[in-house]
């Protein structure tokens, strides 16, 4: 898990067994490579959570952005990457899916649009 982190390297783990193998939250330029992700909930997760303060009216956001996602091997998972974001990512490249309910749920397109996608 990395919350509000920057410039991070995932490589080369084998995780498994966990609600979110891999999650994100307010991280950015991070890479998750050759990785093997199997057996959770959600094997790659990379988030965003925004609420508005009740006492000042403030809107705050937290997102997760540029990340890049290559080289993995997901399986045995409920969702194999999900990306929830309003902001610039790079698309997964060169992975594995391979038994997951859901390949990968993206909640983004290049332009900020928000949409499905399962593949």
């Amino acid at each position: 898990m990395l919350i509000n982190s920057s410039n991070i390297l995932i490589e080369g783990l084998n995780l498994s067994n966990n609600l979110q193998n891999i999650f994100l939250f307010g991280s950015n330029n991070t890479i998750i490579a050759n990785n093997t992700i199997s057996d959770s909930i959600c094997g790659i997760d990379v988030n965003y959570c925004g609420w508005t303060d009740r006492e000042t009216g403030t809107r705050c956001e937290f997102y997760s952005f540029n990340t890049t996602i290559k080289g993995n091997i997901v399986l045995d998972n409920g969702v194999g990457i999900r990306v929830i974001s309003d902001l610039p990512w790079t698309r997964p490249v060169h992975f594995l899916l391979s038994r997951v309910a859901v390949g990968i749920l993206d909640r983004t397109d290049a332009n900020g649009n928000r949409r499905h996608y399962c593949g």
